[in-house]
């Protein structure tokens, strides 16, 4: 799997066979610290969960567009309720 963060413009990935791409979150952004570890994060720990590229693209996403909302290194970083609150917001239904 290769995974390309695009910054504001969001994230693509491919398996070998074949390709997703995925807008970043509109969210007022604070700060831009931390913001690929916290996609890393969302994207890997997803990932090793399902399997699933596009959930796991769109995780990654979700987890880092909650971070530039913050300031700092680790403020910001959300729970797994946060997370489904946030994702839920954005018209995902899991």
């Amino acid at each position: 799997v290769l995974v390309v963060c695009k910054g504001s413009e969001g994230a693509s990935a491919s398996d070998g066979s074949s390709f997703f791409d995925f807008p970043a979150c509109e969210v007022g952004v604070r700060s831009t610290t931390g913001a690929g570890d916290a996609f890393s994060a969302g994207f890997i720990s997803s990932w090793l969960d399902t399997k699933d590229i596009q959930k796991s693209l769109r995780i990654g996403i979700a987890v880092s567009s909650l971070k530039v909302q913050e300031v700092g290194a680790q403020r910001g970083l959300p729970t797994v309720k946060e997370l489904k609150q946030f994702l839920k917001s954005q018209g995902e239904k899991k």
